[in-house]
């Protein structure tokens, strides 16, 4: 039976991606395959510094380049329509 898999936009919260990397670690170490979505510029500094030394769990984790953010002022039907290359419906796309 194949790992589960989980797209998590890894800017979708107040101290982004801090926690979302925490939790997409987990979930690696508990076999679940994670699809990371966001900034990977800023992404891949930080997974690589959380996983230097767990190989097993980096192969669990990949990171889909989503450039954009939908921040809280935007209104969430406009942000989804009007911010495509953004983590969320990026995320969603996955």
């Amino acid at each position: 039976m194949p790992a589960p898999r989980i797209a998590l936009d890894a800017f979708g919260g107040d101290d982004c991606p801090r926690v979302e990397l925490q939790a997409a670690v987990g979930a690696a170490r508990a076999g679940i395959d994670i699809l990371l979505v966001g900034d990977e510029a800023l992404l891949r500094p930080a997974l690589d510094e959380a996983l230097a030394d767990d190989e097993d769990v980096a192969q669990r984790i990949r990171i889909r380049n989503a450039a954009g953010r939908i921040e809280m002022a935007d209104k969430a039907s406009v942000a989804i329509r009007g911010k495509a290359d953004a983590s969320m419906p990026t995320a969603f796309d996955a």
